[in-house]
């Protein structure tokens, strides 16, 4: 952050669980108050910055059996539910603790850019020819782009 200082930053933690005490912990003591001091500096040097925080997305159990869009996020949800591996079923409660403590912080502003809704219905996109079912394929997936492209844009106007 200090060496660049950009004008625009998205930040996600990754699909690495940790119980929602460490997670709380790590944003309130490192997270948030790194975010809270960027926004500070862009006050001090008159830029418009803007925070995105991304949504923690669940991987798919049994991805390459899909080849096209799911239709029920419950039914999704069921599915991670019933493979508790790596944690997935977590997520989604803890995308809400991360909402909350930074709905509750210091910080000047932030948006949500909520990936949950829009991955855990496209289990189709890790490609049949992976074994990989948390990370979904260019150019299949071209999603975020197309949304960060549309918060640029908003931002410019």
């Amino acid at each position: 952050i200090n060496e660049f200082h950009p004008d625009v930053m998205i930040l996600n933690r990754g699909a690495h669980y940790v119980s929602d005490e460490q997670l709380i912990q790590h944003l309130n003591s490192t997270v948030i108050p790194h975010i809270v001091n960027w926004q500070d500096e862009c006050v001090l040097e008159k830029k418009d910055c803007h925070f995105v925080w991304r949504s923690t997305v669940p991987g798919h159990p049994h991805c390459t059996q899909f080849t096209k869009p799911a239709e029920s996020v419950e039914e999704m949800e069921m599915m991670i539910a019933t493979s508790p591996q790596y944690n997935w079923d977590k997520f989604k409660g803890q995308n809400e603790l991360v909402m909350d403590l930074l709905s509750g912080s210091s910080l000047t502003a932030f948006n949500m850019f909520d990936g949950y809704p829009i991955n855990i219905l496209r289990p189709d996109l890790h490609g049949p020819a992976h074994n990989d079912c948390l990370h979904t394929c260019l150019p299949r997936d071209n999603i975020y782009s197309f949304i960060t492209l549309h918060f640029l844009r908003l931002w410019s106007e």
